[in-house]
């Protein structure tokens, strides 16, 4: 016959179980978000010294004497232009990746969304884009051809 004691002993191990399962779920969520957010930092932090190059007297006399990079720079009316441009194309592709992934809600995609449809009724924007969309990923290229017309 079984007694109280050992339904008290048997639920006891269910729910020490359940909550250390628990646990675990929370502490592999909590691990993930910290991931999440140290590979946005390091991106923020990498595209911010990026940007700043970008726009120093040296790294723009330096990148002049490139063919290539000259050929980009000749798409627009300068060099700042062009690294604008090609810095809201990060912008606007890493905010894609982050709803792609589920990291930010429908609305504020929606508003991203409106942006990266305006800016391709830009004609640089639309220069820059078909010279340098290769080096993007493919879903976010077929995104944004979505709406050059």
């Amino acid at each position: 016959m079984v007694q109280l004691g050992d339904y008290i002993q048997i639920i006891s191990a269910i729910i020490y179980a359940t909550s250390l399962g628990l646990t675990i779920f929370q502490i592999s969520s909590l691990r993930k978000s910290m991931l999440i957010q140290n590979m946005q930092q390091a991106y923020s932090t990498t595209t911010q010294n990026l940007y700043n190059n970008f726009h120093s007297k040296e790294y723009l006399e330096m990148t002049m004497e490139s063919p290539v990079v000259s050929q980009y720079y000749s798409l627009v009316d300068s060099p700042q232009q062009y690294y604008i441009i090609i810095q809201n194309f990060d912008n606007i592709e890493l905010i894609f990746n982050l709803y792609k992934n589920k990291m930010i809600d429908m609305q504020l995609w929606m508003r991203w969304k409106a942006t990266a449809e305006s800016m391709m009724t830009i004609p640089k924007f639309k220069k820059v884009w078909n010279k340098t969309k290769d080096s993007r990923s493919k879903e976010f290229r077929e995104f944004l051809d979505s709406y050059i017309r």
